[in-house]
């Protein structure tokens, strides 16, 4: 994937972690924070801010459909092919699968 500076018109960062076709994105509510999910279960966390993985889940082999943050951006749904994944961002553990 590939994070762009609209103000600027360049490339960022080129982000590098999935081995699948990343199929969703989402920006956390204050933008500081980008879910990336793909085809295999890889859902990644990057920091915005410097490009870096802030965390890697896998959710198996279900293909990740869907990444959704909650308003506060303290929560992350991932939706797979077999199941919901919740995730609590304070801690970045499993709340429900």
């Amino acid at each position: 994937m590939r994070l762009w500076d609209t103000e600027i018109g360049v490339c960022a960062f080129t982000l590098r972690n999935h081995t699948k076709k990343v199929y969703t994105i989402a920006f956390s509510p204050d933008g500081t924070m980008l879910a990336s999910g793909s085809l295999g279960g890889q859902l990644n966390i990057w920091s915005v801010a410097t490009g870096r993985l802030i965390r890697a889940f896998n959710l198996g082999s279900a293909d990740i459909f869907e990444v959704a943050w909650n308003s506060k951006g303290t929560r992350l749904a991932a939706t797979s092919t077999n199941a919901v994944s919740l995730i609590d961002m304070q801690t970045m553990n499993f709340i429900a699968t």
